[in-house]
């Protein structure tokens, strides 16, 4: 059972998971059954296509080296968007994400829930797929994504 006091596009929940209340972003501004906190197993566990309808924002990003050898992700593309979504990540900027010198392909698709719009998983990509979606190609995931708030 979980409690709820909705303002806007936060609510404080009371969460049966943990037992404590937390401020959690809401996935839609009526609050509706997807708390972030709460349900977050419940994403995990959704097959991509599910994942891709539950998501507020996805990104493609490309990875960006430099003379240090850590790796920066730059955003190339912003492919879903749900209107009132608030995203601080735009077309261009970019963000640290790994320091070792290991292959991390040359990039990552980004899926992102909430509002403002916060990081929840991200899958490699090279050679015009992504790996670990069973080398899924890059023009299916973007047309899944595209298809997603329909």
């Amino acid at each position: 059972m979980f409690l709820r006091y909705c303002v806007f596009a936060t609510a404080l929940v009371a969460c049966a998971c943990s037992e404590r209340v937390v401020e959690a972003p809401t996935i839609h501004p009526d609050c509706n059954e997807r708390e972030w906190h709460c349900n977050l197993d419940k994403f995990q566990s959704l097959p991509i296509e599910g994942k891709l309808a539950d998501a507020s924002a996805i990104l493609i990003t490309r990875n960006v080296k430099r003379d240090d050898g850590s790796v920066l992700e730059q955003v190339d593309e912003v492919i879903k968007l749900r209107q009132g979504t608030v995203l601080y990540l735009v077309k261009g900027a970019t963000y640290e994400v790994h320091k070792d010198s290991a292959d991390h392909g040359e990039g990552s698709v980004v899926i992102l829930r909430g509002s403002p719009a916060a990081f929840v998983e991200s899958y490699s990509y090279g050679d015009g797929s992504i790996q670990s979606l069973g080398h899924m190609p890059m023009t299916t995931f973007k047309e899944l994504a595209g298809r997603s708030d329909q």
